[in-house]
């Protein structure tokens, strides 16, 4: 497959693929060398004040003045590079086909969010194209679809199972096979929409303003698929509409991405509701990053 980029952009990916570890992480890992930090000063502090009291040959001394904190700042680096090899270290797949996969997500990166760029803006222009069904619509009602989803899924046996939006995360929760990762933003129609979520789900909590993909958004879809335990993306400012787009790109092949369709009248024929279901191939990766690259890159 050929992406409209030059050599010479494939080469500055390679050279420096990026490492994004989810924020949450990057925080707990923080805190927790902040009070690492506090705990030797004070350590010190007291271990100093307190030295005329210990033994006499000053063993105590050094145990407390030195060991003990060379200990904890040890631990705490070897805990950060703990998480950071852990991270770097799981994928999708193994071997050669992980590493297509890992430098495939980092070209599409560096491509769509080099340095600066904040969001991916839809253009106007765009809606009538992003209104068509780009995959295989099941319609009718949730109980309809669902026993006709479940065998659309056991017949493709998805690598991963991705679902966009809150009703159909729901009707997703129902079947035997758990989607892998679910995005949702606790609304339909505009209207509030609570999701019970199975306890198994790590819950990441995300904003990505409406008719537009943030950076903060494409992170976390790209760090999805490098854990190993099922996902729940929250949208808790704007909106999950346009995120389809990015879950196809950077899904591996032979995934499965859905989404609920809403009824649409406007159009000829006119659109029925139910679940649209996209089978991640070359091909609609392809017309993704050509219906992307069309997008406006907001600084």
């Amino acid at each position: 497959m050929i992406y409209p980029w030059g050599k010479n952009h494939r080469d500055k990916a390679k050279r420096a693929p990026s490492l994004d570890i989810p924020k949450q992480v990057v925080t707990r890992m923080q805190v927790f060398t902040l009070i690492m930090v506090a705990y030797v000063i004070v350590d010190m502090v007291l271990a100093n004040h307190f030295k005329a009291y210990l033994f006499n040959d000053g063993i105590l001394v050094f145990l407390f003045l030195y060991v003990l904190p060379a200990i904890a700042v040890l631990a705490v680096y070897l805990a950060c590079m703990l998480v950071i090899f852990k991270h770097k270290s799981t994928g999708i797949h193994g071997g050669r086909e992980r590493k297509h996969a890992s430098k495939e997500m980092d070209m599409f990166t560096s491509f769509f969010f080099p340095m600066g760029v904040r969001s991916l803006k839809m253009p106007l222009e765009l809606r009538p194209e992003l209104a068509k069904i780009h995959g295989d619509l099941i319609a009718g009602r949730q109980e309809e679809t669902l026993p006709v989803i479940e065998q659309y899924i056991s017949t493709r046996a998805p690598r991963k199972i991705i679902t966009c939006g809150d009703v159909i995360s729901k009707n997703f929760l129902k079947m035997q096979e758990l989607p892998d990762i679910m995005v949702v933003d606790g609304k339909t129609c505009r209207k509030e929409y609570k999701l019970d979520v199975p306890g198994e789900y790590q819950a990441i909590d995300i904003e990505n303003p409406t008719g537009s993909i943030s950076r903060e958004a494409w992170f976390a879809i790209k760090n999805a698929f490098f854990v190993h335990r099922k996902l729940l993306i929250r949208i808790v400012k704007g909106e999950e509409d346009l995120l389809v787009l990015p879950l196809v790109l950077l899904a591996p092949v032979g995934s499965i991405v859905s989404y609920g369709q809403p009824p649409v009248t406007d159009t000829n024929p006119p659109i029925p509701s139910g679940a649209v279901m996209i089978p991640v191939s070359r091909n609609r990766k392809k017309h993704f990053f050509d219906v992307l690259s069309r997008f406006e890159r907001v600084r």
